[in-house]
């Protein structure tokens, strides 16, 4: 039962002349904000209040909230164009080449020579550079050319024996006697 004793869902001669009433007041305040040319009463806080609240009339609460409460850059947005060549970035200097010692970590015969693998770690290695086995009182021992470079390792071809390398499992890399081949050259030579 409802307050006035009537049943749910009944309506009386009363409640209906209510229930226009309601509607025709809430229609007549939806209007009046919807009204473009409504005058806002007050002064604004901010010059941008009455954008605001123009632009909310316009596009929705929604909207404005979403674009209000971007951030704002703190340097402005590129303006290259897409493809635009961008200045040179300065080289980082090299560093001196110079002879390193280096520990060969593997080993095996092939061709009747033996093929060691040494651990460079980051030095700079190029295929070609010279380098020697070192004995254990610190003299060079066998002479050889890298071969090849992969990562932090590369490999090269010694006339020692198995048991040679296995006696002095450190080489000098001589960076320093390097000479690179020229851009003209053939390797095919």
């Amino acid at each position: 039962m409802c307050p006035n004793g009537q049943p749910h869902g009944v309506v009386g001669e009363g409640s209906a002349a209510k229930i226009r009433s309601v509607h025709s007041h809430e229609r007549a305040a939806r209007q009046a904000v919807e009204d473009p040319r409504r005058i806002v009463r007050g002064p604004a806080e901010r010059p941008e209040d009455d954008y605001l609240s123009a632009l909310q009339r316009q596009i929705g609460n929604q909207a404005v909230t979403l674009m209000v409460q971007r951030q704002r850059r703190e340097r402005p947005a590129p303006t290259d164009a897409p493809g635009a060549k961008k200045p040179p970035k300065k080289e980082a200097p090299k560093k001196p080449i110079s002879d390193f010692t280096a520990r060969i970590v593997g080993y095996q015969v092939a061709g009747g020579k033996t093929v060691i693998t040494i651990a460079s770690g980051d030095h700079e290695v190029h295929v070609g550079m010279p380098g020697s086995l070192l004995r254990k009182d610190g003299s060079e021992g066998e002479d050889f050319e890298i071969d090849a470079v992969r990562g932090g390792q590369c490999s090269a071809r010694v006339s020692a024996t198995p048991d040679q390398v296995n006696e002095n499992p450190y080489v000098i890399v001589k960076a320093t006697k390097y000479v690179p081949p020229s851009p003209g050259a053939s390797e095919h030579a």
